[in-house]
């Protein structure tokens, strides 16, 4: 672990640190199959994405509101499974009596 000394919504690194474009840089620069790990050259030669701090409070706001969104759909999504299956329960039941 290395700390990490930047003026950046520490949210909004998270989230970078998270996508694809941090792993796959991540996934060339490791060293180890097992237990990967960066050293410090080669985390320091990672880019970076680093929007104003307005712009990434933003973008923190939007994903933290999109990932509610997913959640709210999936949340929906099994619950009409649920439903469905009763239904066809209901149907078969319905059928052989």
């Amino acid at each position: 672990m290395y700390p990490i000394s930047a003026h950046i919504n520490a949210d909004y690194l998270l989230l970078y640190m998270l996508s694809d474009h941090f792993l796959k840089q991540v996934a060339i620069a490791e060293n180890r199959v097992k237990m990967p790990k960066l050293n410090q050259e080669a985390l320091t030669g990672f880019v970076v994405a680093v929007p104003p701090l307005a712009e990434q409070a933003r973008i923190v706001a939007r994903v933290t509101e999109l990932r509610r969104l997913c959640a709210d759909l999936r949340k929906r999504l099994v619950e009409q499974q649920t439903v469905h299956s009763h239904l066809a329960d209901a149907l078969v039941e319905q059928a052989l009596a």
